[in-house]
């Protein structure tokens, strides 16, 4: 990601009066990309899971795949991620909320036959985002990274449900602003999903650590061994995301 970083850099001066986008010129690991801010792309991975399993039924009775569909961490993201972020009318209105959640159903439903038959469309990249000065989260939460999963999260689940670790360079593109504040959708999403400690500390680990540690004490003495400088990061995203050190199991 380093050849990525120092583009970007260079471009810095380029941003300051709007945005601008820098095509990729590395590939990106897409855990790291997505840790520990995005885990709302593992609760879309795990609705791609979920209608694979019951794709017939989705094809046969909609509205049964639908009840299923309905207690599924898929619904959470919708409400939580969704309609707190994008929509908050729909918060409002429960009818209009059912409706436009079935509609998103069945495109992510279009979109998962689309991947299947094609992969991703050469003509429409994913966007990621970044900035000349990269802000502290919604949350509070002060982030090393430079890079944030942007537009086309669901396509970048797709990818993970595929097999895929890295995202090319020509899947992708970096819309660059002067100053970014990136999205904390796992703080959205945690207590709503009732994580356990080792599915969180996993997931957060991608971006700290090349291993996938699923206890906690494990991922800080590695932190803490390997890359000390961001020892403090690590500490800083447990605090706020109201995990305490000693509650892995």
């Amino acid at each position: 990601m380093r050849r990525a970083l120092q583009r970007l850099a260079a471009r810095c001066g380029e941003v300051l009066a709007g945005a601008r986008y820098v095509n990729g010129t590395e590939a990106i690991d897409i855990q790291r990309l997505i840790s520990p801010l995005r885990y709302d792309v593992v609760v879309r991975k795990s609705f791609f899971d979920l209608f694979q399993r019951e794709r017939r039924l989705y094809e046969q009775d909609f509205d049964s795949f639908m009840e299923i569909a309905e207690r599924s961490s898929y619904r959470l993201w919708f409400d939580r991620v969704y309609c707190a972020r994008f929509d908050s009318d729909l918060l409002r209105n429960d009818a209009a909320r059912e409706a436009a959640y079935r509609k998103r159903v069945r495109a992510s439903a279009d979109l998962f036959a689309s991947f299947e038959r094609s992969g991703l469309v050469p003509g429409k990249k994913i966007v990621l985002r970044s900035g000349c000065e990269i802000l502290p989260t919604d949350s509070g939460k002060t982030i090393s990274a430079k890079i944030f999963a942007g537009d086309g999260c669901h396509r970048l689940a797709l990818l993970l449900k595929s097999g895929a670790t890295t995202l090319r360079p020509d899947q992708y593109v970096v819309k660059m602003v002067g100053r970014y504040s990136p999205l904390d959708n796992t703080a959205l999403l945690l207590e709503a999903l009732d994580l356990s400690s080792p599915e969180y500390v996993a997931f957060i680990s991608a971006s700290f650590t090349d291993k996938c540690h699923n206890r906690l004490e494990e991922l800080l003495d590695d932190v803490a061994a390997r890359s000390p400088r961001r020892l403090g990061e690590l500490r800083q995203i447990l605090s706020a995301d109201h995990l305490l050190f000693h509650a892995a199991h």
